[in-house]
């Protein structure tokens, strides 16, 4: 048992729910409100919550390994899996929107407007269909649903032990897969920054008769306008840059390395906790390396794709600051970045649920003796399809 029980996933949930969905609320009335600047908030509220899901998706990896017990019943099973499936395809789609959002110039916001829209609505709508199924599991089936007995009390944690680090932190898998999570939301935050550095310099011609008409003689005297003149169409589109407008991509990819090395740390200390050495040597000759020559194992591989990400978003970094405009490498670069989150994300999946052995490329059989307790639990939850 812990400070916060049974998981974090159950308080990080809240803030895409929440979020997302009051400020697509706003956004489908805002014509009673073109002007207003309650739009603007709202259109960072779906930016924000779009992005929060990642975190929480991290953290729901953690939370399944919690609730796939050895004695998880069919319906139990079911829920969860179109819970998954739902939230998945949900944090997908929103993440690469606000990617979109982000990244595109006002012009190409204006053209898909309305696109954008409806798949931001079909996001909300499966978050919401997704969350209902988790509801259900959990109250009216009792999934992760711990009762104890009657009189019994918590034993407390004595202070200045690693035991009371962890029950008020949390097990050292969950903060890891946290922390990667808003890793991942910071780094595709700043991938958009960067694109939006180049379109930025490049105004279509939708912005032209914005940016390049004189007034007539004609003209009455023009007067100050609303802080966004022209952005009662696009989602979370900003009026034309004025030249100054300093776009922060390298400041965003400097927070997500640092994200990324605490993240490290948090897998570093999952290796420590779990009765290994604490020395940097210990942990290379274990982990890293079998009879003098590299291993290709899971545990082995998510090391060097978690320093690969740490490296990818400091390259970006520099890439941003003194090369903003260099598209062929910005596109090679941020095609690593995606391809590493997607291989970081399978990895952690797999250690979670199957163990540090094993193929790559899927789980292991239910009878080797390799897979894990959850590992059966969480196999037929797969192999159930998606239906609903």
């Amino acid at each position: 048992m812990h400070f916060v029980n049974p998981n974090y996933h159950v308080i990080l949930i809240h803030y895409p729910l929440g979020v997302f969905i009051v400020g697509l609320a706003i956004e489908l009335f805002s014509f009673l409100w073109k002007q207003s600047s309650v739009r603007v908030a709202a259109r960072w509220m779906i930016l924000i919550g779009g992005l929060a899901m990642l975190p929480a998706a991290t953290s729901g990896i953690y939370a399944l390994s919690d609730a796939t017990s050895p004695g998880i019943t069919a319906d139990q099973a079911h829920m969860l899996r179109v819970h998954t499936w739902l939230q998945s395809i949900a944090t997908l789609l929103a993440t690469f929107t606000a990617v979109y959002l982000i990244a595109a110039s006002d012009g190409w916001r204006r053209r898909f407007h309305w696109i954008v829209l409806s798949v931001l609505f079909a996001c909300g709508g499966l978050m919401v269909v997704g969350a209902r199924f988790a509801g259900e599991t959990v109250y009216t089936q009792g999934t992760a649903v711990r009762i104890a007995a009657a009189g019994a009390s918590e034993p407390k944690p004595k202070l200045g032990t690693a035991a009371w680090l962890i029950y008020y932190t949390g097990e050292p898998e969950q903060i890891h897969m946290i922390l990667a999570g808003v890793t991942f939301a910071l780094a595709f935050a700043a991938l958009g920054l960067s694109i939006r550095k180049i379109t930025a310099e490049y105004p279509d011609d939708a912005h032209l008769p914005l940016i390049s008409e004189a007034p007539s003689d004609d003209a009455p005297p023009s007067t100050p306008g609303p802080a966004y003149p022209h952005s009662p169409l696009p989602i979370l589109a900003p009026s034309d840059l004025p030249e100054e407008t300093c776009i922060p991509a390298g400041c965003f990819w400097l927070v997500g390395a640092l994200l990324a090395l605490l993240t490290l740390a948090a897998g570093y200390w999952i290796w420590g906790n779990n009765g290994s050495s604490w020395s940097p040597q210990s942990f290379w000759y274990e982990l890293m390396v079998y009879r003098g020559k590299l291993v290709c194992t899971r545990s082995a591989l998510h090391v060097w794709v978690g320093l690969s990400l740490l490296t990818l978003t400091l390259l970006l970094a520099a890439l941003s600051r003194w090369a903003p405009q260099q598209k062929t490498v910005l596109a090679i670069f941020a095609s690593l970045l995606v391809l590493a989150i997607a291989a970081q994300v399978w990895l952690g999946v797999l250690l979670q649920f199957d163990g540090g052995d094993g193929p790559l490329y899927r789980f292991s059989p239910p009878d080797k003796s390799s897979a894990s307790a959850n590992s059966d639990s969480f196999a037929e939850v797969q192999r159930g399809g998606f239906s609903v």
